[in-house]
């Protein structure tokens, strides 16, 4: 497999997981937002306001950041192929260009089976 610049240049590390209890913080802070807004569309006789919960996950899924352990910076998403010649399967990694580190996960995936195609 051929190293980019970037591969050169950075040391690699695990990204650690979510601990359990800031995903359980996250998901009881939506569900208390999503109930603030339907009682206000009940109480303002509102149905757009219905659909807010909805954007707003949506847009947190989007837009989930990731950032550095080390100095708390936002992290830039890549993909790194995997070795074989004829593989089109990749890790998902995170780079961090003011540490010089990139953050492997245990996520992998395929070119063949993604949205995006490549």
């Amino acid at each position: 497999m051929s190293l980019t610049a970037d591969d050169a240049q950075m040391d690699e590390r695990p990204l650690s997981k979510r601990s359990w209890r800031s995903t359980v913080a996250v998901v009881l802070a939506f569900c208390v937002f999503t109930a603030v807004v339907e009682w206000m569309a009940v109480s303002l006789d509102n149905t757009f306001l219905t659909g807010l919960p909805f954007l707003v996950a949506c847009g947190v899924m989007v837009c989930e950041f990731r950032r550095c352990p080390q100095c708390g910076r936002r992290l830039r998403a890549r993909r790194k192929m995997l070795d074989h010649l004829w593989n089109t399967r990749y890790r998902v990694v995170y780079d961090c260009p003011h540490c010089q580190i990139t953050w492997t996960t245990n996520l992998i995936s395929d070119t063949k089976y993604d949205a995006s195609g490549s």
